[in-house]
Protein backbone atom coordinates (compact mmCIF):
# COMPACT_ATOMS: atom_id res chain seq x y z
CA UNK A 1 0.00 0.00 0.00
CA UNK A 2 1.68 3.51 -1.20
CA UNK A 3 0.33 5.11 2.28
CA UNK A 4 4.01 6.28 3.15
CA UNK A 5 3.84 9.73 4.34
CA UNK A 6 7.13 11.89 2.60
CA UNK A 7 8.36 15.77 4.07
CA UNK A 8 9.60 17.70 2.04
CA UNK A 9 12.45 19.90 4.45
CA UNK A 10 14.40 23.87 3.48
CA UNK A 11 17.20 24.59 5.21
CA UNK A 12 18.23 27.77 6.00
CA UNK A 13 21.44 29.21 7.76
CA UNK A 14 19.30 32.60 9.05
CA UNK A 15 17.79 31.74 12.23
CA UNK A 16 14.38 31.78 12.57
CA UNK A 17 12.15 32.18 15.71
CA UNK A 18 9.50 29.95 14.26
CA UNK A 19 8.92 27.04 11.89
CA UNK A 20 6.40 26.93 8.70
CA UNK A 21 4.81 24.23 8.21
CA UNK A 22 2.22 22.76 5.64
CA UNK A 23 0.50 19.52 4.02
CA UNK A 24 1.56 19.34 0.44
CA UNK A 25 -0.99 17.59 -1.75
CA UNK A 26 -1.70 16.51 -5.45
CA UNK A 27 -3.53 19.36 -6.08
CA UNK A 28 -2.29 22.40 -7.82
CA UNK A 29 -3.83 25.11 -6.52
CA UNK A 30 -3.50 24.37 -2.75
CA UNK A 31 0.11 23.60 -3.36
CA UNK A 32 0.09 27.46 -5.08
CA UNK A 33 -1.59 28.57 -2.13
CA UNK A 34 1.02 27.12 0.01
CA UNK A 35 4.02 28.21 -1.49
CA UNK A 36 2.47 32.06 -1.91
CA UNK A 37 1.89 31.68 1.88
CA UNK A 38 5.64 30.26 2.20
CA UNK A 39 7.01 33.55 0.71
CA UNK A 40 4.55 35.82 1.92
CA UNK A 41 5.84 34.37 5.89
CA UNK A 42 2.11 34.38 6.33
CA UNK A 43 0.02 31.96 7.81
CA UNK A 44 -2.63 29.99 5.40
CA UNK A 45 -6.52 29.97 6.66
CA UNK A 46 -6.36 26.17 7.40
CA UNK A 47 -3.59 24.58 8.84
CA UNK A 48 -2.84 22.27 5.88
CA UNK A 49 -2.19 25.38 4.11
CA UNK A 50 0.68 27.10 6.32
CA UNK A 51 1.24 27.41 10.00
CA UNK A 52 3.81 28.74 12.10
CA UNK A 53 5.34 26.53 15.47
CA UNK A 54 7.79 26.46 17.91
CA UNK A 55 10.61 24.14 16.08
CA UNK A 56 11.36 21.80 19.22
CA UNK A 57 7.47 21.57 20.46
CA UNK A 58 6.57 20.68 16.82
CA UNK A 59 5.52 16.76 16.71
CA UNK A 60 3.85 16.42 13.60
CA UNK A 61 1.00 18.27 11.04
CA UNK A 62 -1.67 15.87 12.12
CA UNK A 63 -0.99 16.29 15.89
CA UNK A 64 -1.85 20.46 15.27
CA UNK A 65 -4.58 19.52 13.26
CA UNK A 66 -5.91 17.57 16.24
CA UNK A 67 -5.42 20.10 18.47
CA UNK A 68 -7.33 22.60 16.36
CA UNK A 69 -10.22 21.00 16.01
CA UNK A 70 -10.06 20.07 19.45
CA UNK A 71 -10.16 23.94 20.61
CA UNK A 72 -12.71 24.21 17.75
CA UNK A 73 -15.31 21.46 19.87
CA UNK A 74 -13.93 22.78 23.00
CA UNK A 75 -15.77 26.10 22.28
CA UNK A 76 -19.12 24.05 22.24
CA UNK A 77 -18.74 22.92 25.72
CA UNK A 78 -18.87 26.38 26.80
CA UNK A 79 -16.46 25.85 30.02
CA UNK A 80 -12.70 27.45 31.03
CA UNK A 81 -9.72 25.40 30.17
CA UNK A 82 -7.36 24.03 32.72
CA UNK A 83 -4.39 22.02 32.81
CA UNK A 84 -4.76 18.38 33.55
CA UNK A 85 -1.12 19.14 36.09
CA UNK A 86 -3.81 21.66 37.80
CA UNK A 87 -6.36 19.48 38.45
CA UNK A 88 -3.79 15.91 39.17
CA UNK A 89 -1.76 14.96 42.51
CA UNK A 90 0.57 12.57 40.31
CA UNK A 91 0.85 10.48 37.15
CA UNK A 92 2.38 6.94 37.13
CA UNK A 93 3.20 4.63 34.22
CA UNK A 94 2.16 1.36 35.64
CA UNK A 95 3.65 -1.69 35.55
CA UNK A 96 2.50 -5.44 34.87
CA UNK A 97 0.20 -7.52 32.91
CA UNK A 98 -2.79 -8.04 35.37
CA UNK A 99 -4.64 -5.65 37.77
CA UNK A 100 -4.71 -7.72 40.68
CA UNK A 101 -0.46 -5.76 40.72
CA UNK A 102 -1.99 -2.16 41.03
CA UNK A 103 -2.88 -0.33 43.99
CA UNK A 104 -6.07 1.77 43.36
CA UNK A 105 -5.66 5.26 44.75
CA UNK A 106 -8.91 7.08 44.95
CA UNK A 107 -10.51 9.37 42.81
CA UNK A 108 -7.71 8.14 39.88
CA UNK A 109 -8.41 7.49 36.15
CA UNK A 110 -6.57 5.08 34.15
CA UNK A 111 -5.33 6.29 30.93
CA UNK A 112 -4.02 4.23 27.71
CA UNK A 113 -0.54 5.25 26.74
CA UNK A 114 -1.17 4.70 23.09
CA UNK A 115 -4.14 3.13 21.12
CA UNK A 116 -8.25 4.02 21.30
CA UNK A 117 -8.67 2.16 24.54
CA UNK A 118 -11.11 4.11 26.67
CA UNK A 119 -9.94 5.94 29.60
CA UNK A 120 -11.78 4.45 32.60
CA UNK A 121 -11.85 5.10 36.65
CA UNK A 122 -11.91 1.53 38.04
CA UNK A 123 -9.25 -0.91 37.29
CA UNK A 124 -12.19 -3.41 36.63
CA UNK A 125 -12.74 -1.61 33.63
CA UNK A 126 -9.34 -1.82 31.87
CA UNK A 127 -9.34 -3.16 28.70
CA UNK A 128 -5.56 -4.14 28.22
CA UNK A 129 -3.13 -4.53 30.51
CA UNK A 130 -1.96 -2.43 33.36
CA UNK A 131 1.51 -1.49 32.01
CA UNK A 132 -0.51 0.23 28.86
CA UNK A 133 -1.62 2.79 31.23
CA UNK A 134 -1.05 5.86 33.13
CA UNK A 135 -2.92 5.83 36.82
CA UNK A 136 -3.61 9.86 37.07
CA UNK A 137 -4.76 10.75 40.59
CA UNK A 138 -6.78 13.53 40.52
CA UNK A 139 -7.44 16.62 43.42
CA UNK A 140 -10.74 15.76 44.71
CA UNK A 141 -11.70 19.28 45.25
CA UNK A 142 -11.55 20.33 41.95
CA UNK A 143 -12.10 16.98 39.52
CA UNK A 144 -14.17 13.99 40.00
CA UNK A 145 -12.70 11.05 37.97
CA UNK A 146 -15.59 9.66 36.87
CA UNK A 147 -16.54 13.11 35.03
CA UNK A 148 -12.83 12.95 33.71
CA UNK A 149 -12.57 9.68 32.82
CA UNK A 150 -15.78 9.96 30.23
CA UNK A 151 -14.41 13.91 29.49
CA UNK A 152 -11.47 12.06 27.44
CA UNK A 153 -14.14 9.42 25.90
CA UNK A 154 -15.93 12.31 24.02
CA UNK A 155 -14.79 14.06 20.82
CA UNK A 156 -13.15 16.80 22.36
CA UNK A 157 -11.49 14.23 24.65
CA UNK A 158 -10.17 12.32 21.70
CA UNK A 159 -8.92 14.87 19.68
CA UNK A 160 -6.97 15.98 22.86
CA UNK A 161 -5.54 12.38 23.19
CA UNK A 162 -4.69 12.47 19.28
CA UNK A 163 -2.58 16.28 19.51
CA UNK A 164 -0.71 14.77 22.52
CA UNK A 165 0.33 11.48 20.44
CA UNK A 166 3.98 11.15 19.05
CA UNK A 167 5.88 8.42 17.39
CA UNK A 168 6.45 7.30 14.10
CA UNK A 169 5.94 3.70 14.38
CA UNK A 170 2.86 3.82 16.68
CA UNK A 171 2.08 6.61 18.27
CA UNK A 172 2.23 7.13 21.72
CA UNK A 173 1.50 9.50 24.78
CA UNK A 174 4.69 10.38 27.02
CA UNK A 175 4.20 11.30 30.49
CA UNK A 176 5.86 14.83 29.54
CA UNK A 177 3.24 15.36 27.37
CA UNK A 178 0.19 14.92 29.69
CA UNK A 179 2.11 17.05 31.71
CA UNK A 180 2.64 19.95 29.29
CA UNK A 181 1.15 23.06 28.85
CA UNK A 182 -0.48 21.24 25.81
CA UNK A 183 -2.77 19.18 27.67
CA UNK A 184 -5.42 21.44 28.68
CA UNK A 185 -8.96 20.44 29.41
CA UNK A 186 -12.32 22.40 29.75
CA UNK A 187 -13.96 21.22 32.63
CA UNK A 188 -17.35 22.47 34.47
CA UNK A 189 -16.92 22.90 37.99
CA UNK A 190 -17.39 20.46 40.70
CA UNK A 191 -20.82 20.68 41.52
CA UNK A 192 -21.72 20.85 37.94
CA UNK A 193 -19.72 17.65 36.96
CA UNK A 194 -21.21 16.08 39.89
CA UNK A 195 -24.91 16.79 38.97
CA UNK A 196 -23.99 15.69 35.07
CA UNK A 197 -22.47 12.48 36.47
CA UNK A 198 -26.18 12.08 38.33
CA UNK A 199 -27.99 12.52 35.22
CA UNK A 200 -25.93 9.69 33.64
CA UNK A 201 -26.44 7.50 36.83
CA UNK A 202 -30.34 7.34 36.23
CA UNK A 203 -29.97 7.26 32.42
CA UNK A 204 -27.87 3.87 33.26
CA UNK A 205 -30.31 2.70 35.79
CA UNK A 206 -33.15 3.61 33.09
CA UNK A 207 -31.42 1.36 30.45
CA UNK A 208 -31.11 -1.43 32.82
CA UNK A 209 -34.71 -1.23 33.75
CA UNK A 210 -35.73 -1.54 30.32
CA UNK A 211 -33.20 -4.70 29.76
CA UNK A 212 -35.07 -5.75 32.99
CA UNK A 213 -38.68 -5.59 31.52
CA UNK A 214 -37.44 -7.22 28.04
CA UNK A 215 -36.03 -9.92 29.78
CA UNK A 216 -39.30 -10.36 32.06
CA UNK A 217 -41.24 -10.36 28.92
CA UNK A 218 -40.08 -13.23 27.27
CA UNK A 219 -39.88 -15.14 30.29
CA UNK A 220 -43.99 -14.37 31.29
CA UNK A 221 -44.92 -13.44 27.62
CA UNK A 222 -48.77 -13.38 29.51
CA UNK A 223 -47.04 -10.26 31.23
CA UNK A 224 -46.95 -8.00 28.63
CA UNK A 225 -50.02 -5.90 29.36
CA UNK A 226 -48.64 -4.92 32.72
CA UNK A 227 -45.23 -4.43 31.30
CA UNK A 228 -46.65 -2.15 28.60
CA UNK A 229 -48.25 -0.02 31.28
CA UNK A 230 -44.54 -0.05 33.31
CA UNK A 231 -43.07 1.63 30.37
CA UNK A 232 -45.57 4.53 29.90
CA UNK A 233 -44.42 5.47 33.57
CA UNK A 234 -41.06 5.11 32.70
CA UNK A 235 -40.93 7.76 29.88
CA UNK A 236 -42.81 8.72 26.35
CA UNK A 237 -42.18 6.62 23.73
CA UNK A 238 -39.47 8.06 21.73
CA UNK A 239 -40.95 8.87 18.21
CA UNK A 240 -39.13 7.08 14.96
CA UNK A 241 -39.19 10.78 13.17
CA UNK A 242 -36.49 11.96 15.84
CA UNK A 243 -33.87 9.72 14.08
CA UNK A 244 -35.14 9.91 10.75
CA UNK A 245 -34.13 13.98 11.12
CA UNK A 246 -30.78 13.19 11.49
CA UNK A 247 -30.12 10.44 8.86
CA UNK A 248 -29.27 11.54 4.68
CA UNK A 249 -31.66 12.44 2.82
CA UNK A 250 -31.43 9.33 0.43
CA UNK A 251 -32.23 6.99 3.02
CA UNK A 252 -34.56 9.22 5.63
CA UNK A 253 -36.83 9.66 2.26
CA UNK A 254 -37.66 6.25 2.03
CA UNK A 255 -38.11 5.89 6.06
CA UNK A 256 -40.18 8.51 6.47
CA UNK A 257 -42.68 6.39 3.53
CA UNK A 258 -42.87 3.32 5.99
CA UNK A 259 -43.77 5.79 9.24
CA UNK A 260 -46.31 7.59 7.54
CA UNK A 261 -48.46 4.68 6.19
CA UNK A 262 -50.65 2.79 8.11
CA UNK A 263 -51.10 -0.17 5.32
CA UNK A 264 -48.88 -3.05 6.08
CA UNK A 265 -48.33 -4.36 2.71
CA UNK A 266 -46.81 -0.97 1.75
CA UNK A 267 -44.70 -0.84 5.26
CA UNK A 268 -43.89 -3.92 4.29
CA UNK A 269 -42.48 -2.83 0.90
CA UNK A 270 -41.06 0.77 1.87
CA UNK A 271 -39.06 -1.36 4.72
CA UNK A 272 -37.96 -3.96 1.55
CA UNK A 273 -36.42 -0.38 -0.19
CA UNK A 274 -34.83 1.15 2.81
CA UNK A 275 -32.31 -2.30 3.26
CA UNK A 276 -31.72 -2.23 0.20
CA UNK A 277 -31.18 1.14 -0.86
CA UNK A 278 -28.83 1.80 2.64
CA UNK A 279 -26.91 -1.32 1.68
CA UNK A 280 -25.94 0.04 -2.21
CA UNK A 281 -25.69 3.84 -0.11
CA UNK A 282 -22.92 1.89 1.93
CA UNK A 283 -21.00 0.48 -0.76
CA UNK A 284 -21.11 3.85 -2.38
CA UNK A 285 -19.78 5.33 0.55
CA UNK A 286 -16.74 2.96 1.32
CA UNK A 287 -15.97 2.61 -2.87
CA UNK A 288 -15.71 6.86 -2.97
CA UNK A 289 -13.59 6.83 -0.35
CA UNK A 290 -11.54 4.30 -1.41
CA UNK A 291 -11.10 5.71 -4.80
CA UNK A 292 -9.51 8.68 -3.60
CA UNK A 293 -6.24 7.31 -4.04
CA UNK A 294 -5.96 6.01 -7.51
CA UNK A 295 -3.03 3.59 -7.19
CA UNK A 296 -4.22 2.56 -3.77
CA UNK A 297 -7.11 1.09 -5.24
CA UNK A 298 -5.97 -0.67 -8.38
CA UNK A 299 -3.58 -2.74 -5.79
CA UNK A 300 -6.08 -3.41 -3.62
CA UNK A 301 -9.47 -3.79 -5.11
CA UNK A 302 -9.20 -7.65 -5.27
CA UNK A 303 -9.73 -7.91 -1.50
CA UNK A 304 -13.28 -6.55 -2.56
CA UNK A 305 -13.77 -7.53 -5.91
CA UNK A 306 -13.03 -10.85 -7.96
CA UNK A 307 -9.82 -11.14 -10.14
CA UNK A 308 -11.00 -12.39 -13.65
CA UNK A 309 -10.53 -16.02 -13.16
CA UNK A 310 -10.04 -16.27 -17.44
CA UNK A 311 -7.45 -13.94 -17.53
CA UNK A 312 -5.71 -15.13 -14.35
CA UNK A 313 -5.57 -18.82 -14.74
CA UNK A 314 -2.30 -19.98 -12.96
CA UNK A 315 -3.96 -18.35 -9.47
CA UNK A 316 -6.61 -20.85 -8.30
CA UNK A 317 -10.14 -18.61 -7.07
CA UNK A 318 -10.15 -17.43 -3.54
CA UNK A 319 -13.98 -17.64 -3.66
CA UNK A 320 -14.17 -20.58 -1.10
CA UNK A 321 -12.67 -18.25 1.39
CA UNK A 322 -14.65 -15.94 1.20
CA UNK A 323 -18.73 -16.82 2.75
CA UNK A 324 -21.38 -18.14 0.60
CA UNK A 325 -23.35 -14.64 1.03
CA UNK A 326 -20.40 -12.83 -0.33
CA UNK A 327 -20.48 -14.22 -4.00
CA UNK A 328 -20.90 -11.69 -6.41
CA UNK A 329 -21.84 -13.30 -9.99
CA UNK A 330 -19.75 -12.12 -13.07
CA UNK A 331 -21.26 -8.84 -14.37
CA UNK A 332 -23.40 -8.50 -11.48
CA UNK A 333 -23.37 -4.44 -11.63
CA UNK A 334 -25.01 -4.17 -15.23
CA UNK A 335 -28.17 -5.75 -13.12
CA UNK A 336 -27.24 -4.49 -9.40
CA UNK A 337 -29.29 -6.77 -7.07
CA UNK A 338 -29.60 -7.04 -3.31
CA UNK A 339 -27.77 -9.74 -2.43
CA UNK A 340 -25.32 -8.11 -4.81
CA UNK A 341 -24.79 -4.83 -2.78
CA UNK A 342 -24.45 -6.66 0.44
CA UNK A 343 -21.99 -9.48 -0.93
CA UNK A 344 -19.83 -5.83 -1.79
CA UNK A 345 -20.85 -4.04 1.48
CA UNK A 346 -19.85 -7.12 3.25
CA UNK A 347 -16.32 -7.43 1.76
CA UNK A 348 -15.92 -3.50 2.04
CA UNK A 349 -16.90 -3.50 5.34
CA UNK A 350 -14.72 -6.24 6.39
CA UNK A 351 -11.11 -4.73 4.19
CA UNK A 352 -11.83 -1.28 5.85
CA UNK A 353 -11.70 -3.04 9.14
CA UNK A 354 -8.44 -4.89 8.81
CA UNK A 355 -7.13 -1.67 7.46
CA UNK A 356 -8.09 0.73 10.76
CA UNK A 357 -6.66 -2.13 12.77
CA UNK A 358 -3.40 -2.07 11.00
CA UNK A 359 -0.82 0.78 12.49
CA UNK A 360 0.42 1.29 8.88
CA UNK A 361 -2.72 2.18 7.27
CA UNK A 362 -5.10 3.38 9.68
CA UNK A 363 -4.17 6.97 9.30
CA UNK A 364 -4.53 6.35 5.49
CA UNK A 365 -7.34 4.83 5.69
CA UNK A 366 -9.54 7.42 7.61
CA UNK A 367 -8.15 10.49 5.83
CA UNK A 368 -9.54 8.79 2.75
CA UNK A 369 -12.55 8.59 4.16
CA UNK A 370 -11.85 12.63 5.19
CA UNK A 371 -10.97 12.23 8.72
CA UNK A 372 -15.15 11.37 9.65
CA UNK A 373 -15.89 10.49 14.02
CA UNK A 374 -15.31 7.31 15.41
CA UNK A 375 -19.47 6.21 15.34
CA UNK A 376 -19.01 6.87 11.40
CA UNK A 377 -16.20 4.61 11.42
CA UNK A 378 -17.73 2.23 13.79
CA UNK A 379 -21.00 1.89 11.46
CA UNK A 380 -18.99 1.78 8.39
CA UNK A 381 -17.08 -1.13 9.66
CA UNK A 382 -19.95 -2.85 12.06
CA UNK A 383 -20.23 -6.86 11.03
CA UNK A 384 -24.05 -6.11 12.65
CA UNK A 385 -24.97 -3.77 10.13
CA UNK A 386 -24.00 -6.80 7.57
CA UNK A 387 -25.85 -9.85 8.97
CA UNK A 388 -28.64 -7.45 9.10
CA UNK A 389 -28.79 -6.98 5.43
CA UNK A 390 -28.13 -10.50 4.35
CA UNK A 391 -30.65 -11.55 6.88
CA UNK A 392 -33.69 -8.80 5.30
CA UNK A 393 -32.69 -10.54 1.62
CA UNK A 394 -33.02 -13.89 2.50
CA UNK A 395 -36.60 -12.90 4.20
CA UNK A 396 -37.45 -11.20 1.03
CA UNK A 397 -36.42 -14.14 -0.96
CA UNK A 398 -38.07 -16.05 1.10
CA UNK A 399 -41.68 -14.26 1.36
CA UNK A 400 -41.07 -13.38 -2.72
CA UNK A 401 -40.87 -17.42 -3.34
CA UNK A 402 -44.25 -17.53 -1.37
CA UNK A 403 -46.38 -15.96 -3.89
CA UNK A 404 -49.83 -15.50 -3.81
CA UNK A 405 -51.92 -12.96 -1.37
CA UNK A 406 -50.86 -12.58 2.00
CA UNK A 407 -53.56 -12.91 4.77
CA UNK A 408 -53.93 -9.13 6.88
CA UNK A 409 -52.49 -10.85 10.16
CA UNK A 410 -49.47 -12.83 7.78
CA UNK A 411 -48.09 -8.94 6.73
CA UNK A 412 -48.74 -7.62 10.14
CA UNK A 413 -46.27 -10.23 11.61
CA UNK A 414 -44.23 -9.69 8.34
CA UNK A 415 -44.00 -5.80 9.25
CA UNK A 416 -43.09 -7.09 12.87
CA UNK A 417 -40.45 -8.86 11.99
CA UNK A 418 -38.86 -6.43 9.64
CA UNK A 419 -39.50 -3.69 11.87
CA UNK A 420 -37.09 -5.80 14.25
CA UNK A 421 -34.66 -5.91 11.88
CA UNK A 422 -34.85 -1.86 12.02
CA UNK A 423 -34.50 -1.92 15.27
CA UNK A 424 -30.91 -3.62 14.87
CA UNK A 425 -30.07 -1.77 12.32
CA UNK A 426 -30.82 1.76 14.03
CA UNK A 427 -28.50 0.17 17.13
CA UNK A 428 -25.71 -0.26 15.10
CA UNK A 429 -26.03 2.92 12.72
CA UNK A 430 -26.75 5.20 16.34
CA UNK A 431 -25.69 8.77 16.17
CA UNK A 432 -23.29 7.79 12.97
CA UNK A 433 -24.63 10.84 11.24
CA UNK A 434 -24.84 13.21 13.60
CA UNK A 435 -21.79 15.21 12.44
CA UNK A 436 -21.64 13.80 9.14
CA UNK A 437 -23.66 15.79 6.23
CA UNK A 438 -24.18 14.95 2.81
CA UNK A 439 -24.70 18.60 0.29
CA UNK A 440 -25.03 19.36 -3.13
CA UNK A 441 -22.76 22.88 -3.74
CA UNK A 442 -24.70 25.71 -5.49
CA UNK A 443 -22.64 28.71 -5.86
CA UNK A 444 -19.15 29.13 -4.46
CA UNK A 445 -15.86 32.07 -4.23
CA UNK A 446 -12.14 31.74 -4.35
CA UNK A 447 -9.50 33.62 -1.62
CA UNK A 448 -6.22 32.98 -0.45
CA UNK A 449 -7.03 28.96 -0.84
CA UNK A 450 -9.74 28.38 0.71
CA UNK A 451 -13.26 27.65 -1.65
CA UNK A 452 -16.04 29.27 0.55
CA UNK A 453 -19.40 27.28 -0.96
CA UNK A 454 -23.11 28.12 -0.32
CA UNK A 455 -24.77 24.32 -0.50
CA UNK A 456 -27.77 22.74 0.59
CA UNK A 457 -27.29 19.83 3.49
CA UNK A 458 -29.84 16.76 2.16
CA UNK A 459 -30.42 15.56 5.27
CA UNK A 460 -34.07 14.15 7.00
CA UNK A 461 -37.35 13.64 5.06
CA UNK A 462 -38.40 17.03 5.06
CA UNK A 463 -37.94 19.68 2.12
CA UNK A 464 -37.16 22.84 1.54
CA UNK A 465 -33.36 21.59 2.79
CA UNK A 466 -31.55 23.95 4.96
CA UNK A 467 -29.03 26.12 3.57
CA UNK A 468 -25.46 26.59 4.57
CA UNK A 469 -21.89 27.85 3.65
CA UNK A 470 -19.28 25.95 3.85
CA UNK A 471 -15.27 26.69 3.48
CA UNK A 472 -13.00 23.42 1.61
CA UNK A 473 -9.49 23.05 0.47
CA UNK A 474 -10.65 21.36 -2.69
CA UNK A 475 -13.17 22.51 -5.36
CA UNK A 476 -16.34 21.27 -5.45
CA UNK A 477 -18.56 20.28 -8.74
CA UNK A 478 -22.72 21.59 -7.89
CA UNK A 479 -22.93 18.61 -10.54
CA UNK A 480 -22.34 16.26 -7.94
CA UNK A 481 -22.93 14.83 -4.21
CA UNK A 482 -20.06 14.86 -1.42
CA UNK A 483 -20.43 13.91 2.49
CA UNK A 484 -18.58 16.36 4.51
CA UNK A 485 -17.85 15.66 8.22
CA UNK A 486 -18.30 18.63 11.00
CA UNK A 487 -15.06 20.88 11.41
CA UNK A 488 -13.16 18.81 8.22
CA UNK A 489 -12.17 20.83 5.47
CA UNK A 490 -11.99 18.08 2.42
CA UNK A 491 -15.61 16.68 1.47
CA UNK A 492 -15.85 13.42 0.27
CA UNK A 493 -16.84 13.15 -3.64
CA UNK A 494 -19.54 10.62 -3.93
CA UNK A 495 -19.43 8.10 -6.60
CA UNK A 496 -22.95 9.30 -8.69
CA UNK A 497 -24.39 5.52 -8.21
CA UNK A 498 -27.26 8.35 -6.68
CA UNK A 499 -28.48 10.97 -8.59
CA UNK A 500 -30.05 13.72 -7.16
CA UNK A 501 -32.73 16.05 -9.10
CA UNK A 502 -33.17 19.11 -7.61
CA UNK A 503 -36.21 20.32 -9.41
CA UNK A 504 -38.56 18.01 -7.65
CA UNK A 505 -36.07 17.12 -4.73
CA UNK A 506 -36.17 13.12 -5.71
CA UNK A 507 -33.50 10.93 -5.09
CA UNK A 508 -32.77 8.11 -7.41
CA UNK A 509 -30.97 4.96 -7.08
CA UNK A 510 -28.91 2.99 -9.82
CA UNK A 511 -30.14 -0.10 -10.48
CA UNK A 512 -29.09 -1.78 -13.80
CA UNK A 513 -27.74 -0.56 -17.64
CA UNK A 514 -28.41 -1.95 -20.82
CA UNK A 515 -25.53 -0.84 -23.58
CA UNK A 516 -25.75 2.62 -23.17
CA UNK A 517 -29.19 2.80 -21.17
CA UNK A 518 -29.77 3.34 -17.55
CA UNK A 519 -32.61 3.00 -15.19
CA UNK A 520 -32.86 5.16 -11.96
CA UNK A 521 -35.34 3.96 -9.12
CA UNK A 522 -36.63 6.84 -6.74
CA UNK A 523 -38.35 5.01 -3.69
CA UNK A 524 -39.97 8.31 -2.17
CA UNK A 525 -40.86 10.24 -5.16
CA UNK A 526 -44.09 8.35 -7.05
CA UNK A 527 -44.87 10.95 -9.54
CA UNK A 528 -41.70 9.72 -11.39
CA UNK A 529 -40.68 6.51 -10.09
CA UNK A 530 -38.24 5.45 -12.42
CA UNK A 531 -36.25 7.32 -15.01
CA UNK A 532 -34.85 5.92 -18.40
CA UNK A 533 -31.80 8.02 -18.99
CA UNK A 534 -28.10 7.42 -21.29
CA UNK A 535 -25.40 6.92 -19.41
CA UNK A 536 -22.88 9.71 -18.90
CA UNK A 537 -18.98 9.29 -18.79
CA UNK A 538 -19.08 9.41 -14.74
CA UNK A 539 -21.25 6.67 -14.52
CA UNK A 540 -19.41 4.21 -16.94
CA UNK A 541 -16.20 5.20 -14.78
CA UNK A 542 -17.64 4.82 -11.45
CA UNK A 543 -18.95 1.48 -13.28
CA UNK A 544 -15.34 0.22 -13.94
CA UNK A 545 -14.28 0.52 -10.65
CA UNK A 546 -16.44 -2.84 -10.04
CA UNK A 547 -15.04 -4.89 -12.50
CA UNK A 548 -12.83 -7.51 -11.73
CA UNK A 549 -9.26 -6.90 -12.94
Amino acid sequence: MKSIQFNLILISKQNKEKTFVAEISQDDITNKAILQNFKNQKEGKAIQLGYFVEFLEFKSLNSLIAEKEMQELAKRIGCLPILLTDISKMINALKGDSSDEVEHLTNSIYFPKSGSSPVVSSLSELKIKPRNYYQIQLDETKANAIYVANYFNTPVGKKLRESLEAGAGIPRISKSQLSSSRCVLFLPDLSTQAEVIEVDSKIQQFTFRLDELRRNLWKKPKSHQSISKELKTINQEEKLENWIDKLPFPISSILWRYYATKDNSKKIEHLFHLFEAFSEFLSMLMLSALVQDEEFYKEERHKWIDKNEESDKSEKSDKSKKPKDWYLPKDWYTRATFGSWNSLTARLSKTIREYLSDNDKKEHCRSLFGNPTEAFLSMITSKGIVNVLIEVAKLRNKWKGHGGITSEEENNQRVLTLEQKLNELRKHIADAFEDTRMISPTTSSFEDGIFTFNAKELIGARTPFNEITIESLIPLDRKKLYLRHLDQTKPLELLPFIKFVEASNAIYFYTSIESKDVRWVSYHFDKEAELQQPADDQLFKALDLLKPQ
